[in-house]
């Protein structure tokens, strides 16, 4: 008798808690429950438009970077533009040269130069433009130069023709020579030393008319 007023007693506790404390809970989940759809809308359009303000920013920002170097003050991420090389500012000199700009060819072979004195392409290059300028005792000192690092047949060649241009024939003979030493098919050379001991034979021949008359 007591185990079955116990079990009575189990039951109408039980019943008593799903009647009054179901519509507390039920309250309680509605107080609770995700905020509306307005609401919800409301704070992804607020999101949107910050998300799309930060995309602006990221697309603005390399064409701004890429403008001017003075906006690093500014915090912009600077654009690093690399280092001026000997190899590219003889490169750059020598784009110039072909387009006949010479004297500002001069000046990048002159910068390649201060980075490296030893740079036998700008040394050569830049005794061509100022041979090109008709500066020819500049050309003269660079191409020596030139042969100081290196003893180039082409150096020597346009020696060659800078000492003709100047009428030293004996000059111009022995670097036409020191050409075809490396070069012994060399038109160039072979065409100006020909030239120049042809002269030298017909010269030869009128001072010999003349001591003979």
């Amino acid at each position: 008798m007591i185990n079955i007023f116990r079990w009575c007693v189990c039951y109408a506790i039980i019943l008593i808690l799903q009647f009054v404390l179901l519509p507390t809970a039920t309250i309680v989940a509605a107080e609770t429950k995700p905020a509306s759809s307005d609401s919800f809308d409301q704070t992804r359009d607020e999101w949107t438009d910050v998300i799309e303000e930060a995309v602006d920013i990221f697309q603005d920002s390399p064409s701004q970077v890429e403008t001017t170097l003075d906006e690093k003050s500014e915090g912009l991420k600077e654009k690093v533009e690399p280092e001026p090389s000997p190899e590219s500012l003889n490169r750059e000199g020598a784009a110039l040269v072909k387009s006949g700009s010479m004297a500002e060819a001069v000046s990048k072979f002159n910068e390649a130069l201060k980075l490296d004195p030893s740079h036998i392409g700008a040394r050569f290059n830049l005794a061509f433009a100022y041979h090109r300028m008709e500066r020819l005792k500049e050309a003269e000192s660079e191409y020596r130069r030139v042969l100081e690092i290196k003893d180039l047949a082409r150096a020597h060649l346009m020696l060659g023709l800078i000492y003709k241009e100047e009428g030293e024939d004996s000059n111009a003979i022995n670097e036409f020579e020191a050409v075809l030493k490396k070069e012994p098919d060399n038109k160039v050379a072979l065409a100006r030393l020909r030239d120049l001991k042809n002269a030298e034979l017909e010269k030869a021949e009128r001072v010999e008319a003349e001591r003979v008359e």
